[in-house]
Parts: C-alpha cells; structure tokens; sequence
C-alpha cells in the first residue's frame, strides 16, 4: 500500500514512529507472557499492539516506496530500502507466535471440554495439557526471539533512514540571531 502523504505532510516520517514504538513494546509483552498470570492480563493486549505494529510496518514500508521515488538516489538511501523490507517479516512473526501462545490456552480449554465428557481416561488429558503448556511456553520464547530480532530491524532501518535523510544537512543557529527573528537588515 503506497500512501505519499496525509494532510499534506509526508506520510513516511509519520507512519515510521509507530512501529518505533509499539514493536519494542510488543516485545515487552511477549516477555511478561511467560508468566501465566501476565498473559491472562497483557496477552491479549499484546497481539493487538502487535497487530498495529504490524499494519503500520506495512503502512511504512509501503509509504516509504512511495517517498523514495521523490527523492534523489544515495548510497544510503539505496541501504535504508534494501534493510527496509525486513521488518514487515520479522513483525509478521512476531504478531503470528504471539497470538498462537495466546491461541494455545483455548486450544487447551477447548481439549479439556472435549476429554472431560469423553471416556478415554484422565492420563490423555494430562498429557495434552503439558502438552498445550509447552506449546504456549514455546510460542512465548519464539515470539521474545523474533521481538529481538524485529527491535534490532527497526533500529538499524530507522537509523539508516535517519542518516540517508541528515547525513549531508546542517543545522546551525548562527550567535547573533533569536529564532523567529530575520537575519536581515530592514
């Protein structure tokens, strides 16, 4: 999805920060998720910020296409787009394993319903829920390993971004001038 701007003021830059955020923060809550407790309170809350991460990753990406071809073709530029494409991934992974050890509980509610009115033995149920909990366990742990992952990616990429956009700018206030102030004389 390609959006240019938004009021027109650059799309891009606007779109970049919620990912900027809500990824570092959908980390977070994959983290707290291993503890059972925490992810009966934050799970969800954490596969809906990372839904948002995600759309925006696309939102940005999309946008920054968009913007890349107003823009003269750097070297860094050239690397900002080429590293860009990562994250749309890396935030999929996170938002798919941090549902699935969310979805896992229900599974695990749902096998516990059927085995209870069914009379295959208690020893089955047992070993689905050490089963269902391992899988939860395992989707957490895969979830905080691609959080790493899609943190470090929205780091490096913002901050290729940030130098292919003020690599060559300078900004100086020279001593005798007030902002808001004309330099010249009337």
């Amino acid at each position: 999805m390609e959006i240019t701007s938004i009021f027109g003021i650059p799309a891009h830059p606007l779109f970049v920060h919620v990912p900027v955020v809500l990824v570092p923060l959908s980390l977070c809550g994959a983290i707290a998720m291993l503890s059972p407790s925490l992810r009966a309170k934050f799970g969800w809350v954490t596969v809906m910020v990372s839904l948002v991460a995600l759309v925006f990753a696309v939102l940005a990406t999309g946008s920054g296409e968009a913007l890349g071809e107003y823009t003269k073709e750097t070297k860094a530029l050239e690397y900002h787009t080429s590293i860009g494409e990562n994250l749309r991934v890396w935030v999929f992974l996170l938002f798919v394993f941090v549902l699935a050890a969310m979805l896992a509980k229900y599974c695990f509610r749902i096998n516990f319903w059927v085995k209870k009115y069914n009379t295959a033995g208690e020893s089955s149920r047992l070993v689905s829920t050490v089963v269902v909990k391992r899988v939860s366990l395992a989707m957490c742990v895969l979830a905080i390993i691609t959080g790493v992952v899609a943190t470090y990616w929205v780091y490096e990429i913002g901050h290729s971004g940030a130098k292919a956009t003020w690599e060559k700018t300078q900004i100086r206030i020279d001593k005798g001038i007030k902002l808001g102030e004309s330099s010249e004389s009337d």
